[in-house]
């Protein structure tokens, strides 16, 4: 039985009773609590190992680049004399795909998977 309380005013009394929130609900809070969090998590560790790649200090410059980290944007290629478009915001440049703009060349992440001989 939900807790009533009472209320005193000038007219009378009024009794109020307080809402309490139906178990399912709680439930339903606590689980997608519990996701977001584990899919936070997650992301939070191929971030991690995707930046470790892009981060390396060492290494050579970019081949596609030449170590710029920029690369002439797809618009240069049908233009007829006028650079620029919405992408390149104009310059007729945009970061390199290959190295993600640091300059650096990237390795590639290969998962090789070991067959039962």
């Amino acid at each position: 039985m939900p807790a009533t309380s009472t209320h005193g005013s000038s007219s009378g009394v009024r009794q109020v009773q307080s809402a309490a929130l139906p178990p399912a609900f709680v439930g339903q809070l606590v689980s997608t609590g519990i996701i977001a969090v584990g899919a936070y998590l997650l992301s939070k560790q191929e971030t991690t190992i995707e930046q470790d790649r892009f981060d390396s200090s060492t290494g050579t410059a970019c081949p596609s680049c030449g170590g710029s980290g920029y690369e002439a944007c797809m618009c240069t290629r049908w233009s007829d004399g006028d650079v620029g478009c919405n992408s390149c915001s104009k310059t007729g440049y945009t970061r390199c795909k290959s190295c993600g703009g640091n300059g650096k060349a990237v390795p590639r992440l290969i998962k090789i998977r070991k067959e039962n001989l």
